[in-house]
């Protein structure tokens, strides 16, 4: 019975940030009933979070890749000395490709 008590009491204080509360559990059944909810409450916060944070990440990714781009166009242009307009042109170009604005250019 301390055991289980023991368990739910570090559950409790894992889960909510130590604000256990007034009401807690009576029995055993309770205990181990709360000590369920609480793993369950953190088992689905952490994966939004996870998936949240997964978003993110994969936004930062893409604008990373898309500046890698551009980095490497840039480069190509200036090592190939190629007229000041055509450098311009191919640069814009490649800026509303990553953009997603290339259907706007063909106008």
């Amino acid at each position: 019975e301390q055991y289980l008590v023991s368990l739910y009491w570090v559950t409790a204080t894992l889960t909510v940030n130590g604000l256990v509360g007034p009401v807690t559990p009576q029995n055993l059944v309770e205990v181990f009933f709360t000590i369920l909810l609480l793993l369950l409450n953190l088992t689905v916060v952490r994966a939004v979070l996870g998936e949240v944070s997964s978003m993110i990440m994969s936004a930062d990714k893409e604008i990373v890749n898309a500046r890698e781009r551009l980095e490497l166009v840039d480069s190509f242009v200036l090592g190939n000395e190629l007229p000041r307009d055509l450098q311009t042109e191919i640069r814009d170009h490649f800026q509303t490709v990553d953009n997603g604005d290339a259907l706007d250019q063909s106008e």
